[in-house]
């Protein structure tokens, strides 16, 4: 996450529905953001920045002490959603069984 709020300035995130139970909580937010820096998607893959603007959802799962602090934290979202808002292909490396994948994904033109 430290990654990407280097490289897309003026994020922005808006709760649109959440739910809480006990120390327990879901939320739902709506994010966007502007790629104005290098991303480093993965140690040692950078995307140059694209000045380009992308909207997309964040689905984060919390659970919280009994102080009300953050314990543990899941978050997801599309990264394929990202990645076609930059203009990159979103088509699947292959890999080889028990492979880790590498490389940089390949800009449209």
């Amino acid at each position: 996450i430290q990654n990407y709020l280097k490289a897309f300035e003026n994020t922005n995130g808006a709760v649109e529905m959440s739910l809480v139970q006990g120390n327990q909580g879901t939320a739902l937010v709506h994010v966007t953001g502007k790629h104005t820096k290098p991303f480093e998607w993965s140690p040692g893959n950078v995307l140059p920045a694209t000045d380009t603007k992308v909207d997309y959802k964040l689905g984060m799962f919390l659970t919280l002490d009994n102080n009300g602090k953050n314990k543990k934290e899941i978050d997801v979202w599309d990264n394929a959603t990202i990645m076609e808002q930059l203009g990159y292909s979103t088509e699947p490396v292959p890999q080889k069984t028990g492979a880790t994948q590498t490389g940089t994904p390949s800009r449209r033109t």
